[in-house]
């Protein structure tokens, strides 16, 4: 027969027997070591904490280091003058540039009379609103006007490339130079503007069999004169 539990009172007769059978009541055994509830284990005496110990002298704090003393320096400026005077030499005469007059343009002046006069090839021909047309009717050669002004730095670069070309291609193109502050008429008939009232110098025009073909702007080279004259 398998035991699977005891009841509390039959685990309570069991135990009463095997006391009675040692020779001890229960009443004794309440008051035996035996019973873990009365054990009592050896006093402990509290010990200090090793960390400290009231018998003996603590160490003294070493002092403070000594401070290092405080540097001071004293600074001096000298003070600039409020005002200040600025002398220079004046250079030599020697020294001293100059200025260099502009290029003096060879021109030609023609003037048509009733017998014709020849017109003159070679040379740069001044151009005005009184000449211009019998000049452009007399040539039998292409025209090349050129517009510039006094107060056109490119026109005086412009001057001695164009009296060059004039002398180059003698006999094969007439080359007129016409002021355009003189000469109103042929700039507001011929002249390029950029905007109305403005226009921009130098430029030159060029004509053929006595027609106005078209107009470069600006300064150009000997060659590109050249260039254009033989696309007329």
């Amino acid at each position: 027969m398998k035991i699977k539990y005891f009841s509390y009172a039959t685990m309570g007769l069991l135990i009463t027997g095997l006391l009675m059978a040692v020779g001890c009541s229960p009443s004794q055994f309440a008051t035996s070591p035996l019973n873990t509830n009365n054990f009592q284990g050896p006093a402990i005496t509290p010990q200090p904490s090793p960390s400290y110990n009231p018998s003996t002298t603590p160490t003294p704090v070493p002092p403070l280091p000594t401070p290092v003393p405080v540097i001071t320096a004293t600074f001096t400026s000298t003070a600039v003058p409020p005002t200040a005077t600025r002398t220079s030499t004046p250079l030599p005469p020697t020294l001293i540039p100059t200025a260099v007059p502009p290029t003096a343009v060879p021109t030609a002046t023609y003037t048509p009379t009733k017998t014709g006069t020849p017109l003159p090839y070679g040379q740069v021909i001044t151009g005005t609103d009184a000449n211009f047309s019998q000049i452009l009717a007399s040539a039998t050669v292409p025209v090349v006007l050129e517009f510039w002004a006094t107060w056109c730095p490119a026109c005086t670069y412009y001057a001695p490339i164009i009296t060059q070309f004039a002398k180059d291609y003698a006999g094969k193109v007439i080359v007129i130079r016409v002021n355009v502050d003189l000469n109103p008429t042929l700039l507001n008939t011929y002249g390029v503007f950029v905007s109305p009232g403005v226009y921009g110098v130098p430029q030159t025009a060029f004509f053929k069999n006595g027609s106005y073909d078209f107009t470069i702007m600006g300064a150009d080279s000997e060659s590109d004169l050249a260039l254009e004259l033989s696309s007329l």
